[in-house]
């Protein structure tokens, strides 16, 4: 198998930067899985808090629920949990997850030359 192919793969269904070890290129290798592993913490911790929120405010109306309180219950958590930030962590895992692949690609077929 060829390197760039080995590193695209590596790059594409591991970690993001894990192509760039394959290659030696340690410094990108670097940049990219701490880009991704602090992004991918994000999303994590903010979707946790999300759903403790829900939690919290389900357990505390379980009286008086009917579909559209629940609904606005969940609506309004959704804006509570700052989904916009979790928004944003998604696009720059996503970023860094293909610029890794085209970096591993472009970078591969340069050492195989």
């Amino acid at each position: 198998m060829k390197l760039s192919t080995k590193a695209i793969l590596w790059s594409a269904f591991g970690l993001p930067g894990a192509g760039q070890i394959i290659l030696k290129r340690y410094i990108a290798a670097t940049i990219f899985i701490v880009v991704s592993v602090v992004s991918l913490i994000v999303i994590v911790i903010k979707v946790f808090d999300f759903a403790y929120s829900l939690a919290s405010q389900l357990r505390e109306n379980i009286d008086d629920l009917d579909t559209a309180g629940t609904i606005g219950m969940f609506g309004k958590s959704m804006v509570d949990s700052q989904v916009h930030i979790i928004t944003i962590a998604v696009i720059v895992f996503m970023v860094t997850w293909v610029i890794s692949i085209a970096d591993a690609y472009r970078a591969g077929e340069e050492l195989e030359r």
